[in-house]
C-alpha cells in the first residue's frame, strides 16, 4: 500500500452504493482503507466490505450520540466481541467510540451513559489489544481524564477527526495518543486546526476523510470519497515544509504501527 485512509465509512450511504467503484480506484492507487462502524448494522457492513480485498479493514463499535440508546449494554459489547472474534484478521480496532457533547439533547445522564458504554469499548479493546479509535467532540476534559485513568492499560489510542486548537493536542500528544487530521486541515476557516498541527510530533500523525463527510479542498462542497485523503497529505506536507514522499511515507508507516496492520 502507497496510501491508507484511517478512518472513512464506505459501509454507510451514499458511499456504500458506490463501494464496488470506490473499490476499483483504491486498488489503482494502491490505497488501504479502515472502513469505521458506529452501530451493529454499520459494523457488520464494514467487515463484509472489508472482506472483499486485502487493501481493506475495519473497526466496530457504537458511536457516542447512540449511546443512551443501548438498552443492554453487555448484549451489545458481547455482540461486538462475537463479531471480532470471527473476523480477527479484519478487525483491526474499536471505534469509532467515545464522548460527543454538542448535541442539545445533551444532559448529565446522557453524558453518564456515554462514558459508561466508552469504558465498556475500552476494556474490549484491552481484552484484545486492540486500538481505540475515539470520537472526542466538545468533551476534551473527560475523554482526556478516561484516557490518563487508563494509561496502565497500554493501549493504543487514536483521536479521531482531531478539530480542535493546540492546547487540546498538547494534552493528547502528552498522553502518547495519535492524532487524526481530516480534510478540515484545508479549509480557509481553520487556521486553529492548522496551528495545533504544527504541535503534533510527526510520529503521532495520522490522516483521514471521513468520508462521505468533511471533504478537503479542491472537493469540498462536494461527496467526499476515502482516496481524497491524498489531498490532504499533500496540504500537510506543504503547510510543514515536509517532502511530500518521505512524508506518505511516514503517514504509512503510523498507520501500520497505530493499527497493528499486517498482524496476522
Amino acid at each position: 500500500m502507497k496510501y491508507f485512509d484511517t478512518h472513512t465509512h464506505t459501509n454507510y450511504e451514499p458511499l456504500a452504493e458506490q463501494f464496488d467503484e470506490i473499490l476499483k480506484v483504491l486498488e489503482e492507487k494502491e490505497m488501504g482503507i479502515n472502513i469505521v462502524g458506529c452501530d451493529i448494522e454499520g459494523s457488520y457492513l464494514a467487515i463484509k466490505q472489508a472482506k472483499q480485498s486485502p487493501l481493506l479493514y475495519c473497526s466496530i463499535a457504537i458511536h457516542p450520540e447512540s449511546a443512551h440508546k443501548i438498552l443492554d449494554l453487555k448484549q451489545t459489547i458481547d455482540e461486538l466481541e462475537s463479531m471480532y472474534l470471527a473476523n480477527k484478521s479484519k478487525v483491526i480496532c474499536i471505534g469509532e467510540c467515545g464522548l460527543d457533547y454538542s448535541y442539545e439533547f445533551i444532559t448529565d445522564e446522557i453524558k453518564l451513559k456515554q462514558k459508561e458504554v466508552f469504558l465498556a469499548h475500552i476494556h474490549l479493546a484491552h481484552k484484545y489489544n486492540l486500538p481505540v479509535m475515539m470520537h472526542i467532540r466538545d468533551a476534551h476534559d473527560d475523554a482526556s481524564n478516561i484516557i490518563k485513568e487508563h494509561l496502565h492499560l497500554n493501549l493504543t489510542w487514536i483521536v479521531h477527526c482531531f478539530s480542535s486548537n493546540v492546547d487540546d493536542a498538547k494534552r493528547y500528544i502528552d498522553m502518547g495518543c495519535y492524532i487524526s487530521i481530516p480534510g478540515i486541515i484545508t479549509f480557509k476557516n481553520a487556521q486553529y486546526l492548522r496551528d495545533a498541527l504544527k504541535v503534533i510530533p510527526k510520529h503521532l500523525l495520522l490522516t483521514e476523510t471521513d468520508a462521505p463527510w468533511l471533504t478537503p479542498v479542491p472537493f469540498r462542497g462536494k461527496l467526499n470519497y476515502p482516496y481524497y485523503v491524498i489531498y490532504t497529505n499533500e496540504f500537510i506536507a506543504k503547510e510543514l515544509n515536509y517532502n511530500l514522499d518521505e512524508f506518505n511515507q511516514q503517514l504509512m508507516d503510523n498507520a501500520i504501527h497505530a493499527l497493528k496492520l499486517y498482524k496476522n
